[in-house]
C-alpha cells in the first residue's frame, strides 16, 4: 500500500467534509525511521472497505499522487504489489517506487513487506487490522518505513510528517467515501430492479 507510506503534495479530488472519525494518532521519527500509527472509524461496511482497499490496482483513483499501480502473484501465491508515488517535500520533488509483498486474512488483516531490493525503501512494513462496529469499520493502522533518498533536515521531515499523517487520512477519507457511493448505486439499483417486478396488471371487473 505505497500510497500510503510515501506523502505527497499533490491533493486529492473533492471530497465532502471529513466525516472519518480519528480515535487516535502517533508518529514518531528516529534513526531515519518514520513510524504513524492511526485508530480511525470509517463509516462503510467492513465488507466493502476492505474490497476497496486490496483492490490494488485502482490504488491511483484514490490517491492522485500514485501515478501507477499494477499487482503480481509470486511463486508462493502472495500478491507482490508495485506502486509509483509521486511525492514533494519543500521544493525537492521526485517519483518513489516501492514493491511490496502482501499477507492477507480476509476482513481481518494485511501485513504489506517492503522489498528493499526493489524498493527506493531501506525497509517498510505497514499492518491493517480490521474490525466491524455495527454498520461501520474500526481499522488500527501501523505504518513504518525508512526512506532510501535524501530528506531535508529539520523542516523536510516535519513536511514528511505532515504530509504522511495528512495523506493517510485523505485516503481513508476517499475510501469511505467510494463505499457511499457504492452503497448509493446498490440502493438505487434495488430500487428499480423492485419497480420493475411491480405487478401492473389490469384488475379484472
Amino acid at each position: 500500500m505505497k500510497w500510503l507510506l510515501i506523502a505527497a503534495t499533490a491533493c486529492l479530488l473533492a471530497l465532502p467534509a471529513r466525516a472519518l472519525e480519528v480515535l487516535s494518532q502517533g508518529f514518531n521519527i528516529e534513526n531515519g525511521v518514520y513510524e504513524l500509527e492511526l485508530d480511525v472509524r470509517i463509516e462503510a461496511p467492513i465488507e466493502r472497505v476492505w474490497a476497496i482497499l486490496t483492490d490494488y490496482e485502482r490504488l491511483p483513483e484514490l490517491n492522485p499522487a500514485v501515478t501507477r499501480s499494477g499487482v503480481e502473484v509470486n511463486d508462493q501465491g502472495q500478491s507482490e504489489v508495485l506502486t509509483v508515488v509521486r511525492g514533494c517535500v519543500l521544493f525537492f520533488c521526485n517519483s518513489v517506487e516501492r514493491v511490496e509483498i502482501m499477507e492477507e486474512f480476509a476482513t481481518v488483516r494485511i501485513v504489506a513487506v517492503t522489498d528493499p531490493a526493489r524498493s527506493d525503501l531501506r525497509q517498510g512494513r505497514s499492518e491493517w487490522n480490521f474490525w466491524p462496529e455495527d454498520e461501520a469499520t474500526r481499522l488500527s493502522l501501523t505504518v513504518l518505513m525508512e526512506p532510501d533518498f535524501w530528506v531535508p533536515p529539520v523542516l523536510g521531515r516535519r513536511a514528511l510528517r505532515r504530509n504522511l499523517i495528512g495523506g493517510t487520512l485523505d485516503l481513508l477519507e476517499a475510501v469511505e467515501h467510494r463505499a457511499a457511493e457504492a452503497a448509493a448505486d446498490a440502493n438505487a439499483h434495488a430500487d428499480a430492479q423492485a419497480g420493475a417486478n411491480v405487478d401492473v396488471s389490469p384488475v379484472a371487473e
